[in-house]
């Protein structure tokens, strides 16, 4: 069933649309999620965007899809210099730290 179809009043939902349910769930009455056990996960940190932000991307909108195209994920962060086992374990925690508040593909790209 197409989803621009469903009633709103009740809905249950299987885990891989979880990026639409809070979408869903600012109009359902009741909204059951079925979620199994991720293998991985990290956070997207998804919201409104800083304007300054949204001007920049805009204007090297280009250079941006450039960089994407050749990254191993599609996503564009800086990679890593050295190997993870090159590195004390404080320097592997901060890089690691740093990425995960970055969120998206960026924590898997220590290696």
């Amino acid at each position: 069933m197409a989803s621009s179809t469903w009633s709103l009043s009740a809905r249950a939902s299987p885990g891989s649309t979880c990026s639409a349910i809070p979408r869903i769930a600012e109009h359902a009455e009741h909204l059951t999620v079925f979620q199994r056990t991720p293998n991985f996960a990290v956070p997207a940190w998804n919201g409104p965007l800083d304007s300054k932000v949204e001007r920049d991307t805009k204007e090297n909108y280009a250079a941006y899809r450039a960089k994407a195209r050749v990254s191993f994920s599609g996503d564009i962060f800086d990679a890593n210099d050295a190997s993870a086992l090159e590195l004390d374990e404080s320097e592997v925690f901060a890089e690691l730290e740093r990425r995960w508040s970055y969120g998206g593909f960026a924590p898997s790209a220590i290696a």
